[in-house]
């Protein structure tokens, strides 16, 4: 007989439950499921290669080209390197560094864009696939240089486009979508005429350039904003 442990109620041998009270009897030695063997803790996974920035880096380049509408055909790439990663220290403060694997420059080889690094390497994209690229209303036109700097300050990350035009009559040829442009942006003066800032990104031209700045992971000031563009346009 079982004698129930909370009101004292005999029970068969083989009952489960107290049945006066309903208390569970624990399971017997026999009855109990051999233990499973332990298992070996499962191994941390591995951190993947860090492609996503190279693609970001990539993926960039070719949105910004399709949305500006600029092909590129140039033969020059990268004769020195601008210090702006001190600029955007005088600016924003901390440290930045450029990021040389994810900085280059992009330029036209026959049915390619051909984008080469700071650090040496090189890769492509298909001159199609930015061709087709939604939102090219206007007409393609030719500038003869497309920069890219890629700067990193912890999880903060500026990405700066640079686009030169041979002459006045290439460059007009974006106005169009500039003017539509700043009906979502709001105006500013610097020392070098007016710039167009919204949340994450502030554009301006300069003589036959025109500077993209796009913020990720933090908002800086009007005034962060000017500091830096008074250092790096020119």
């Amino acid at each position: 007989m079982k004698n129930c442990q909370k009101c004292g109620y005999s029970n068969p041998d083989d009952a489960k439950y107290c049945v006066a009270c309903g208390y569970p009897f624990p399971e017997s030695t026999s009855e109990q499921q051999t233990p499973s063997q332990p298992q070996p803790a499962p191994e941390s996974p591995k951190r993947p290669f860090p492609l996503f920035r190279v693609i970001a880096a990539v993926v960039a380049i070719v949105i910004v080209i399709g949305v500006v509408a600029i092909l590129l055909n140039t033969n020059s790439v990268f004769k020195s390197t601008p210090n702006f990663s001190a600029a955007a220290d005088n600016s924003f403060g901390g440290n930045w560094m450029t990021q040389k694997n994810e900085s280059g420059v992009a330029q036209r080889s026959n049915n390619s864009i051909v984008i080469t690094y700071l650090n040496g390497s090189t890769t492509s994209i298909p001159l199609s696939q930015i061709l087709n690229t939604p939102g090219n209303g206007i007409l393609f036109t030719a500038s003869s240089k497309l920069e890219v700097y890629d700067l990193v300050n912890g999880t903060n990350q500026i990405v700066l486009e640079i686009f030169t035009y041979n002459s006045t009559t290439s460059m007009s040829m974006i106005n169009p979508l500039l003017t539509n442009a700043e009906a979502y942006y709001t105006a500013y003066n610097y020392s070098k005429g007016t710039f167009y800032l919204t949340q994450g990104e502030a554009f301006t031209t300069y003589g036959l350039k025109l500077f993209i700045v796009d913020f990720y992971n933090f908002m800086p000031t009007v005034q962060n904003v000017t500091t830096f563009l008074n250092q790096i346009v020119s």
